[in-house]
């Protein structure tokens, strides 16, 4: 079974950077599937449609994410 990830962060600069750093990072650590959000609520969304936190092998954010923080989404998520 493929391991499968989501991985948030916002639209700037640097976020681009860290997604990019931590795409390959995952790719490296066999994470095939990895699906990525510009923000907390399309995280949240996508991670409620493929059925939850469970689906999922390892959920990373920012902290500071449009729409919904991380620690916003971390509670609704539990």
């Amino acid at each position: 079974m493929p391991m499968r990830s989501v991985k948030s962060a916002d639209k700037h600069i640097v976020g681009a950077v860290n997604v990019q750093v931590a795409l390959q990072l995952l790719k490296l650590a066999g994470y095939s599937q990895v699906t990525t959000m510009t923000d907390g609520q399309q995280a949240l969304d996508e991670i409620n449609r493929c059925g939850g936190a469970n689906a999922f092998n390892i959920i990373l954010t920012d902290l500071h994410m449009p729409q919904k923080v991380a620690f916003a989404a971390f509670f609704l998520l539990m």
